[in-house]
């Protein structure tokens, strides 16, 4: 089925409309704009993306998305720390209590039951699930984004 690209536009602006509107009532009906739900918003674009793809019979290979090159994870994921680390090194020695070692430690250690080990709590548990599972969700929630903005569009 051949159709034009202002339909193709059409019908996926009205279904981010239809997407966003339920997501957001959602949310305010809620009355926590910060809670999970709103990480659904995210999505929009990419159910919107998929839903035209399917009811317009255009490939779903089209969005353009795919896994990128294992060199470009590895620079994507350790590049951040390589520029972030002087950053926070300088602020830590050069401005008095801007970073507080025992309420984070207490902080860290005390979510994994580890209050009595908090180095273990830290550095074994804590920071790996933090460098790991948290990088990884925020991907996922992000991905909707991409799908639609960047793959469809």
């Amino acid at each position: 089925m051949k159709t034009t690209l202002k339909k193709q536009l059409s019908i996926f602006l009205l279904l981010l409309s239809i997407f966003s509107a339920i997501a957001d009532a959602l949310i305010l009906n809620s009355h926590h704009e910060t809670a999970p739900l709103s990480r659904f918003v995210m999505w929009c674009p990419g159910f919107a993306a998929i839903a035209t793809c399917l009811l317009l019979e255009i490939p779903l290979e089209s969005l353009g998305w795919q896994p990128p090159a294992r060199r470009f994870l590895t620079l994507a994921y350790f590049l951040p720390f390589l520029y972030a680390t002087p950053v926070y090194l300088i602020a830590w020695f050069t401005i008095r209590g801007a970073f507080a070692w025992t309420p984070f430690e207490a902080t860290m250690a005390s979510q994994y039951g580890l209050a009595n080990r908090p180095i273990l709590g830290i550095f074994g548990i804590a920071l790996p699930l933090l460098f790991t599972i948290n990088v990884i969700s925020t991907c996922t929630w992000a991905l909707g984004e991409e799908l639609g903005w960047r793959g469809f569009l």
